[in-house]
């Protein structure tokens, strides 16, 4: 028979077995059951994600709080429920979600974004370029370059709608060096060039394109349209011609009968003779003194004496004597009237001419800048 003592040891023994075997059971299932949350936030995730992708946001929603409530500590999760929300118009919730993201990762790149495109959404982008900024600079996963890229060309559209040009070429000088050979990016980086009243740098962008490309019917109509902006009418021709000959299914006639008409009437070229300018000259004159006589009759109560007085100016240099050797001063003569009258139709009447004018529209802009 054992003794008492070692009764007691015995039984000792196994309640410390049975206790150590009750943990380590207790840590298998509570290892189990948080594998399994997981589990389940990361189906629910990519539910959510999934639906979100395809433009199903509300559907999106409560998947993805799912996969939030399962972890709490997952900062996507609550990022991706933040950016479904923003898309439902569930902007105060959202705003909650996004916030707690960025405060635990005030550089993420991701969370930046969505705090940028929330603000656009909610606050008419007032302080969005603060948080595109840093979204731009911020942290990304190993696709870094490519999502810089992507927030800060959402930045440029942004600028873009608000007429923000100045901003905008600031932002497209940026993107033209972290573009790379990326063509569809730098295809944007110069349409968006030719927005932001800067011609050259897209007409220069765009033959950077088709000397990779010879072929690109696309890339030759926007050096033609970036040729035509800085006043090059024979090598926006050219441009437009090469573009219809890739790419015949291209809208170029228009285009090309402007750019002819233009090609007519531009007084500019150095090598034009004096009576060939003064000829041009007169022309330009002479529409633009039909055309500001025609709205001041068609509205009398927006014209002036002023404009009275250029069509009294005009009417007598067009009626005159054309001299007998023609000077390139007195070609500039007429161009200065003529640009005077067009200041003052705009002033009075605005810009806008029918399409078949846009021609003398742009001569006199040229010679007005």
């Amino acid at each position: 028979m054992i003794s008492r003592r070692q009764a007691v040891v015995r039984t000792t023994v196994v309640l410390v077995v049975t206790a150590g075997g009750l943990a380590a059971l207790d840590k298998f299932l509570a290892k189990t059951e948080s594998g399994e949350m997981q589990r389940a936030a990361s189906a629910n995730y990519a539910m959510g994600t999934r639906l979100l992708a395809e433009g199903k946001a509300t559907a999106a929603v409560e998947p993805l709080r799912q996969a939030w409530v399962l972890a709490r500590d997952n900062a996507g999760y609550e990022l991706a429920l933040g950016n479904a929300l923003a898309a439902t118009g569930k902007t105060a919730e959202a705003e909650m979600r996004i916030t707690a993201a960025l405060s635990r990762e005030p550089n993420d790149g991701e969370a930046n974004l969505a705090a940028a495109r929330l603000r656009v959404r909610e606050k008419g982008a007032g302080e969005a370029d603060s948080f595109y900024h840093r979204a731009i600079f911020g942290h990304w996963g190993a696709d870094g370059a490519a999502q810089r890229v992507a927030a800060r060309l959402e930045l440029i559209e942004l600028l873009a709608r608000q007429n923000r040009r100045g901003e905008m070429l600031g932002e497209l000088i940026s993107l033209e060096e972290e573009a790379g050979e990326d063509r569809a990016v730098r295809k944007k980086l110069a349409r968006y060039f030719l927005q932001a009243g800067s011609p050259a740098r897209a007409a220069n962008v765009y033959r950077q394109l088709v000397e990779k490309d010879r072929l690109d019917g696309e890339s030759y109509a926007g050096l033609g349209e970036a040729e035509l902006e800085s006043g090059r009418y024979r090598e926006a021709r050219s441009a437009f011609i090469r573009a219809a000959m890739h790419s015949p299914e291209m809208p170029i006639r228009a285009q090309l009968e402007l750019v002819d008409m233009l090609t007519e009437v531009d007084p500019t070229p150095r090598q034009l003779t004096s009576a060939e300018k003064y000829r041009r000259s007169s022309r330009i004159l002479e529409w633009v003194r039909g055309d500001l006589r025609q709205q001041a009759d068609a509205r009398p109560e927006k014209s002036s004496a002023e404009i009275e007085d250029l069509l009294q100016r005009a009417d007598a240099a067009l009626t005159g004597k054309t001299p007998a050797a023609v000077s390139n001063e007195a070609a500039e003569g007429l161009l200065s009237l003529a640009e005077q009258l067009w200041r003052a139709r705009v002033q009075a009447f605005g810009e806008a001419v029918p399409a078949d004018q846009e021609a003398f529209r742009r001569i006199l802009e040229k010679l007005a800048a």
